[in-house]
């Protein structure tokens, strides 16, 4: 079977935890100021909320695709286990293509442990499952597939970065990649690679300095230089400051979609899946730009990095009733 694009990386559960902490600390990062949120050491705690949802970034942009109408397919490796097997009900009730999802041998899922904090940002624990990608068969998939899509690489998964750059040469099939923290930090130089290949590129702020190893520039600068990279077109989100993008003719910046965020988590996938979509849907730059920030912004209104997401129906009405504002820059 055929498929419009074919995304890689994992699933995991997520976690919501509303822990009663309000105390906000500031340090450095990376260089940087950065924000920690903090519990006290040593303490037991009570927590007052706990949420469940399916989550990871490869899985959840797909997701938002599939509710786009666009025919997707997810390849992973999946275990035996009853969350496993909710994974698989999601996939079929959203038609998601499970031909290239593979049976691994440790039967848990991941999990992203998702501390919400007091202004409605979040940070995220992270385990991932050590299944066995090599059995997967990225030539073959490649070769069915018009685009392909990953996210969420980690240790387990790395190899395959290699494998699909070599499967796509001498291919004109687009790549779209959300760069990983264990890209970014453990193997950079692959990322790179990627990056030149590059339909587009999607990624927060921090990570974007995290690419390109300043944290002195402004956001333009920023944009024209991941562009340098190779990649057609970036996209840099940056929390409740919206969103910038940069493609060979503009700049543009995306004005959050005004909505009361509760989770965060899985919003910049929603955001990239549903600017991937718009894109093969034929819909201008401006309008997928619109329509990602919405679609992102209600998935913050949810602790689920899914549950929010929109049907393709619901996109539109919303982008002709409240619209975004997209600006040059």
């Amino acid at each position: 079977m055929r498929y419009q694009i074919t995304g890689f990386g994992d699933c995991v559960e997520d976690i919501f935890i509303l822990a009663p902490s309000k105390l906000l600390v500031t340090g450095r990062y990376f260089g940087s100021k950065k924000i920690y949120l903090s519990f006290p050491y040593g303490d037991k705690l009570s927590i007052k909320e706990m949420h469940y949802d399916l989550g990871g970034s490869a899985c959840n942009a797909i997701v938002a695709m599939a509710k786009l109408n666009i025919k997707v397919a997810l390849s992973t490796v999946l275990g035996s286990n009853a969350l496993n097997s909710e994974t698989f009900d999601v996939f079929r009730q959203y038609n998601i293509s499970t031909e290239y999802v593979e049976k691994g041998d440790h039967g848990k899922l991941g999990v992203s442990l998702i501390l919400a904090g007091p202004t409605g940002d979040r940070t995220i624990l992270m385990y991932r499952e050590a299944n066995d990608f090599s059995k997967i068969d990225v030539k073959s998939i490649v070769k069915n597939s018009d685009a392909i899509y990953v996210a969420g690489i980690a240790e387990y998964s790395a190899l395959l970065q290699g494998k699909i750059l070599k499967a796509l040469r001498g291919t004109n099939k687009k790549l779209f990649i959300n760069p990983s923290g264990y890209q970014l930090q453990k193997d950079l130089a692959t990322l790179k690679k990627m990056v030149a290949r590059c339909e587009a590129v999607s990624m927060n702020f921090e990570e974007a300095q995290m690419l390109i190893g300043r944290t002195d520039m402004e956001i333009k600068e920023m944009l024209a230089l991941i562009k340098k990279m190779g990649t057609k077109k970036i996209i840099i989100t940056k929390g409740r400051e919206g969103a910038y993008y940069h493609d060979s003719s503009s700049f543009y910046q995306i004005t959050p979609y005004k909505i009361k965020a509760k989770g965060g988590a899985g919003s910049g996938d929603a955001f990239f899946g549903t600017f991937i979509a718009c894109q093969m849907k034929g819909e201008s730059v401006e309008r997928s730009l619109e329509m990602a920030a919405i679609n992102g912004a209600y998935v913050a209104a949810y602790y689920g990095a899914q549950k929010g997401q929109l049907g393709w129906k619901e996109l539109k009405q919303i982008v002709k009733r409240d619209g975004v504002k997209v600006k040059k820059i």
